[in-house]
């Protein structure tokens, strides 16, 4: 399965023949920080969905649950603004991706 390359020229990869898959592997260690400094409840309540269904995404099992692409995409939304950088003490210098979220995010081609 080919990644998307770093610089796209447009000549590689036709994006309009392109799907994206997610692979599910544990989420990063950027994702379970910016949980835990936002907080679960407030997370849970931002997204308007329950607790343990958060929780649930940190869990390490062999059935792990990842958010619905909709909610990925609120949930990168608010890690561009929050939680603000205060002081010393800054929040994630960027935003939160899809890597971050999934695990690994790869692009195929539909021939």
């Amino acid at each position: 399965m080919p990644l998307l390359p770093a610089v796209h020229t447009g000549d590689e990869l036709n994006l309009d023949d392109c799907y994206v898959e997610f692979k599910q592997t544990m989420p990063t260690v950027r994702f379970r920080h910016w949980i835990r400094t936002v907080g679960l409840r407030n997370l849970s309540r931002a997204l308007a969905i329950h607790r343990t269904t958060v929780n649930a995404w940190l869990v390490q099992t062999s059935r792990r649950r990842v958010p619905a692409v909709d909610t990925a995409q609120r949930i990168i939304a608010l890690s561009r603004f929050y939680p603000k950088p205060s002081g010393a003490q800054g929040s994630l210098e960027h935003a939160l991706r899809y890597e971050d979220i999934f695990g690994r995010v790869e692009a195929k081609e539909v021939k």
